[in-house]
């Protein structure tokens, strides 16, 4: 189904895409720092970490499943990009 069958039949729908779809689906929220490090990347972080910038100093890059999609979506967007060292580590059940 599509928008366009809703519309259809009188249904009005609100989607919050930016949530998980269903309860068990593991999304994590993060952001990139808008300064350039001297060796000339941006760091990824998670929306709770604490070498997160203020504000000003940071983009939200939005909801992702995974380092890997993440990071290919990043590099496309933004050029050199690597992930935090503190809040990013991939668990051993990754």
């Amino acid at each position: 189904m599509n928008i366009k069958y809703f519309k259809r039949i009188g249904l009005i729908i609100h989607l919050n895409l930016s949530l998980p779809l269903f309860e068990t689906e593991k999304v994590f929220c993060f952001y990139l720092e808008r300064k350039t490090r001297l060796d000339g990347f941006k760091i990824i972080h998670l929306k709770n970490c604490e070498l997160l910038p203020a504000k000003k100093g940071r983009k939200k890059l939005g909801y992702f499943e995974d380092f890997e999609t993440l990071l290919e979506s990043s590099k496309e967007r933004f050029g050199k990009v690597k992930l935090c060292s503190q809040c990013c580590r991939p668990s051993a059940d990754q």
